[in-house]
């Protein structure tokens, strides 16, 4: 069992919507993470762009929206509101990942949410802060102390050799399951 691995209890599940930033957000509100900060989850086209400009992907051209009477009925774009009050433009995916983070947070009370990435949409139940002003504020936070479960020779030295093979075990066992699972 992965919490045995872990040492840690883990829920009988995580809520995941589809996306690596939907685990990350559901796994850092199980660990008890408050404030979670959302730092690039533009979830639109940013100045109409498919990309930011830093990325290693070469932007195809700006995207071209075709308007008509009703720019919300658009079959392939979306507007929503963005970050700034304004209007940006999304697509049914990344306004699924929307929605989805926004009903998350609706269900979480005691943990704050802030969304510093300065553009895109606005996610409903955040704080709009800018990241720089997430810098000043949380710059100084001190970390947890992290508990470590792990093996002492008798001279009070950390015995890598016994902590290595308590690991392969672990893994050879979780490899029986897998297999076995497989099988079933």
């Amino acid at each position: 069992k992965i919490s045995s691995l872990l040492g840690v209890e883990l829920p009988s599940h995580i809520e995941v919507g589809g996306s690596v930033a939907t685990v990350c957000l559901s796994a850092a509100t199980h660990m008890g993470c408050s404030p979670i900060v959302f730092i690039g989850q533009d979830l639109a086209f940013t100045d109409m762009k498919f990309h930011a400009d830093s990325c290693d992907i070469e932007n195809t051209g700006e995207l071209e929206i075709k308007k008509g009477e009703d720019e919300t009925l658009n079959s392939k774009y979306y507007k929503v509101e963005g970050y700034n009050g304004d209007d940006v433009w999304t697509n049914v995916l990344m306004m699924g990942y929307l929605r989805w983070f926004e009903m998350f947070i609706s269900l979480q009370k005691n943990t704050v949410y802030i969304n510093a990435t300065e553009g895109g949409a606005r996610i409903a139940g955040t704080q709009q802060i800018t990241f720089k002003e997430v810098i000043e504020k949380y710059k100084e936070t001190v970390k947890p102390q992290i508990e470590h479960n792990k093996r002492i020779d008798e001279d009070g030295k950390v015995d890598v050799d016994a902590n290595i093979r308590e690991g392969l075990n672990n893994l050879k066992e979780l490899g029986k399951k897998a297999k076995r699972a497989q099988e079933v």
